[in-house]
Order: C-alpha cells, then sequence, then structure tokens
C-alpha cells in the first residue's frame, strides 16, 4: 500500500516530469521557428553545432532536451535571443495533466494478483 507521503513524493516526480517536457517542446517550437525564419535547414543547424540531423529533428519535436550550454549554442545559431531560451518554461501550460499520482492511478480498475495456486495474495 502506497501511503500519503510516497504520492506526495510521485506526483512531484510526475509533475516534473510534465514540466519538463513541456520545456522541452516549447524550447523545441521556438527553435523550429528562428531556424525557419533564418532559412536554415535541419542539417546545415546540425552541421553549424556539431550534432546529427535526427537530434535537430527530436529536438524541435520536443523529443529530446539538452543542457543549457548546448541550447545557448542552439539558440546562437539560429539567432534566437537567449532570454527566449530561458523563457521557454513561461509557454508551458499551467495545470499539469494529473494534480497527484492518486488521480492517475486511483480509477484504474486492475484485475486482483494471483499466486500460482489461483488464489489472491495476502498483505501482510
Amino acid at each position: 500500500m502506497v501511503g500519503t507521503r510516497e504520492k506526495d513524493r510521485m506526483a512531484h516526480s510526475l509533475n516534473s516530469v510534465e514540466s519538463a517536457a513541456a520545456v522541452a517542446t516549447a524550447f523545441g517550437a521556438q527553435v523550429r521557428r528562428h531556424r525557419e525564419g533564418r532559412g536554415i535547414t535541419q542539417a546545415r543547424l546540425a552541421e553549424i553545432i556539431g550534432t546529427g540531423r535526427r537530434f535537430i529533428v527530436d529536438l524541435e519535436a520536443g523529443k529530446a532536451s539538452c543542457q543549457l550550454g548546448l541550447a545557448l549554442v542552439v539558440a546562437e545559431a539560429v539567432g534566437m535571443p537567449v532570454q527566449a531560451v530561458l523563457d521557454a518554461q513561461a509557454e508551458q501550460p499551467d495545470e499539469p495533466a494529473f494534480s497527484t499520482v492518486s488521480d492517475t492511478y486511483d480509477d484504474l480498475e486492475l484485475p486482483p494478483e494471483e499466486d500460482s495456486d489461483g488464489q489472491s495474495p495476502r498483505i501482510l
């Protein structure tokens, strides 16, 4: 059984992951907008910053993230103001998808687990 403190810790972790994903998505959208505005291809941007094109594709889609140093290099390469990198978090949604882990998991209908003898296990 998961206690309240453990649920709160798990909810914080879930919200942190959602927050990081929202920042990555916002940053990627800004990179794409600035890159396209300057007429730079994904392949050329990858060459400029010393990565592969696949990284640029994933970065712009919000599927990849990077450390601040690389984010600043990417921003400079596409003419994006440094403040835009730091403001990427401001574009994230105000409300997380779930307010707590219990909101996420309490409504799931899970079948009871059974031991090899076909009986439900006892909680000690």
